[in-house]
């Protein structure tokens, strides 16, 4: 039996609702992307299992959120051996988006995880409205400093997508979602908060 197959449902018993995240992602990604080219990952179960578990743990605006989601599928994945848990949880990690991704499973995944910059504006803005809503205790003034800080992180990147197949679909729609998005929050008065020396 694949691992998928073992960890999915008991994922699903011990988490509950917060697989509804994951699912959204998965078949949000499917549209933009057609067939996703898993020929080209090293590590496909890692990859699938990475992307299942990588928002099960998920409280808007705690930068443990990775973490916790990474120790919680080491604690499902008891049975599986240590090299899978230990890629699963890189890449879980890799949602950060905190350093260069060197590994083709992990450009994949970073790409999964930002794909929807690459959604036409008005669903673009949608899939924003709702992860403001998920954010709904935080000031607008903290929320949006928040996310202009972090769109002038992925407007620095030298290309917006890590992989071929997301860079030659949508690099051009994201730049311009990025941009567009960001020159909107700038002119409402948005700016980054200023980093703790």
């Amino acid at each position: 039996i694949p691992i998928t197959a073992m960890l999915i449902p008991i994922a699903a018993i011990v988490m509950g609702g917060v697989l509804k995240l994951a699912r959204l992602r998965l078949e949000a990604a499917k549209p933009r992307a057609g067939a996703l080219p898993a020929s080209g990952l090293a590590d496909p179960d890692a990859v699938e299992l990475a992307l299942w578990f990588h928002d099960a743990i998920y409280a808007p605006g705690d930068p443990t959120n990775e973490r916790r989601s990474a120790e919680l599928f080491v604690q499902l994945a008891s049975g599986a051996t240590p090299v899978l848990r230990r890629r699963v949880c890189g890449l879980i990690l890799a949602t950060r988006h905190a350093s260069v991704a060197r590994t083709s499973d992990r450009r994949f995944i970073e790409d999964i995880d930002l794909a929807g910059f690459g959604a036409p504006w008005d669903q673009f803005m949608r899939h924003g409205d709702l992860l403001r809503r998920e954010f709904g205790v935080q000031p607008d003034a903290q929320y949006y400093a928040g996310q202009v800080a972090f769109l002038e992180l992925l407007a620095r990147r030298p290309v917006f997508f890590a992989t071929d197949f997301y860079r030659e679909r949508y690099e051009a729609r994201a730049r311009e979602n990025l941009q567009r998005l960001l020159d909107l929050r700038r002119a409402e008065g948005y700016r980054a908060a200023p980093r703790d020396a």
